[in-house]
């Protein structure tokens, strides 16, 4: 998969940048995980704005749009549940929880 692609997409008032992230696997499936970071708002505080898109692979045309944070948030909780029983079957898993 490409690497993590990030763009200025801000002002000088207000800075901010896009990170997009695509993932797909050739007539099966494709998405594209995008977070908007404007530091500003942090301060107000507000997060990042993640969200991941899942998109048809015959027309391209979004099917889904997923909270980032809720699919961040499962895959932790997935791992913190099933790394322990991945690793005595002898598989590593890289990136971590």
């Amino acid at each position: 998969m490409p690497v993590r692609q990030s763009y200025n997409v801000g002002t000088a008032a207000s800075p901010g940048r896009l990170l997009t992230m695509p993932a797909w696997e050739r007539g099966k499936a494709l998405g594209a995980k995008l977070v908007t970071v404007f530091p500003k708002s942090g301060a107000s505080g507000l997060p990042p704005f993640p969200r991941f898109t899942c998109c048809s692979t015959a027309t391209g045309r979004p099917r889904a749009m997923i909270d980032g944070e809720t699919l961040t948030n499962r895959k932790r909780d997935f791992l913190r549940t099933m790394t322990p029983a991945l690793l005595t079957d002898g598989l590593r898993i890289e990136g971590g929880i």
